[in-house]
């Protein structure tokens, strides 16, 4: 059985490619009724799914104006270290989004192999992270700090996760 997600929360779905984190993200958005999907690989098929031309940040904050300013969606962000990495400050629409986007019942989700590539004051404003297996030191100490236990992940088979309410 899925988890049921809120459309006006954040949820962050990490682990190693191959591993099920879209067919998570897939699911999760198949119980929302109004959803906007950034999907760089094409890989939804979904009537609101947007693959992008440059796939650069600008282009995706471009893309969020749209929906937030419409409001009552959820956007699910495939590759989302691309758009909202830890390197740069989050772009306007971005970081409206992540902070006062429920406030207009726009909530996102954001899938990433490397957590310690997402931009941190997204990751922070999780209230849902579901975590594949991951089995670089770097993500592992950095999940640390935010989740007790969290080494257990290392030995997740595929398709393998676990949900943490932050």
């Amino acid at each position: 059985m899925c988890p049921i997600l809120r459309s006006n929360e954040l949820c962050t779905i990490s682990g190693k490619r191959g591993y099920g984190k879209t067919t998570l993200a897939k699911s999760l958005i198949s119980g929302l009724s109004r959803v906007a999907v950034w999907d760089p690989l094409g890989e939804y098929k979904h009537p609101n799914s947007y693959i992008p031309t440059t796939g650069t940040p600008e282009e995706f904050d471009r893309w969020l104006w749209s929906w937030y300013s419409a409001g009552n969606v959820f956007i699910m962000v495939d590759e989302a270290d691309f758009v909202m990495n830890v390197k740069r400050p989050l772009l306007p629409m971005a970081y409206k989004v992540v902070n006062i986007g429920r406030h207009r019942n726009v909530g996102m989700g954001m899938l990433t192999r490397r957590i310690a590539e997402l931009n941190k004051t997204a990751f922070s404003q999780s209230e849902e992270v579901y975590l594949f297996r991951h089995s670089i030191k770097n993500d592992i100490d950095y999940l640390k700090e935010f989740i007790d236990g969290v080494e257990e992940i290392r030995k997740f088979e595929k398709y393998q996760y676990k949900r943490y309410r932050m």
